[in-house]
């Protein structure tokens, strides 16, 4: 393995664990309105590892160790979120993670 500057193992596996009030899908695992009192990991494609997080009311947001994107919660009327359907729509909420192909590989 792989060892990087500060010591950590480069090819290290980093979770994600959400709990509370999943009031606006900001959870990412699908659920809506009902409490998660205990931590639950989240689920990324193809097993991406976690390097930053930012978690609101609204929504969250993930940035990988490849430097994708991935955004869920509360998307409204705007595309908050980035994410459109694929037919042009916007969904009004992304309820797990979603990759921007915008952002990284």
């Amino acid at each position: 393995n792989d060892v990087d500057e500060e010591g950590a193992d480069s090819n290290s596996f980093v979770e994600l664990y959400t709990w509370g009030r999943a009031t606006n899908y900001q959870l990412g695992f699908g659920v809506l309105g009902e409490e998660q009192p205990l931590p639950r990991a989240v689920r990324f494609p193809g097993g991406a590892e976690v390097r930053h997080v930012s978690c609101g009311q609204f929504h969250t947001v993930v940035v990988t160790a490849c430097g994708s994107l991935f955004t869920w919660g509360v998307n409204g009327d705007t595309s908050r979120l980035g994410v459109e359907g694929g037919d042009g729509r916007i969904p009004r909420f992304v309820v797990e993670p979603t990759p921007l192909p915008e952002f990284g590989s």
